[in-house]
């Protein structure tokens, strides 16, 4: 009864993980790398108009480096999706780990 349980948890983690893994790979990065571009258009033709206007240049007003596209349900998926990325590698390192170990008592 635990066991299936256990199994069932452990199946949904790994879904889990697999669902967030693939979009962030494959639609978050480019969302977030469109909006940086369209962002920085716009500051570029706000530093062309402040040029044309005649007013005073201070390029940290233009080029803002700050975490625009992160926010606190991201931080918690990004967390969530790296700590079962740490689970899934200690389990297969263990199980070759277990497989070389059964190989080298085989070979005995």
């Amino acid at each position: 009864m635990n066991h299936k349980i256990f199994n069932r948890i452990l199946l949904v983690l790994f879904i889990l993980f697999l669902v967030l893994y693939f979009s962030s790979n494959a639609g978050g990065i480019d969302y977030s790398s469109n909006n940086r571009k369209e962002l920085t258009e716009q500051e570029i033709m706000k530093f062309e108009e402040d040029i044309k206007n005649g007013k005073t240049i201070d390029i940290n007003s233009y080029n803002k480096n700050s975490d625009r596209y992160t926010n606190t349900l991201n931080k918690a998926i990004l967390k969530v999706s790296t700590n079962i990325s740490g689970v899934a590698k200690d389990l297969v390192s263990g199980l070759f780990s277990q497989m070389e170990k059964s190989m080298d008592n085989y070979s005995e």
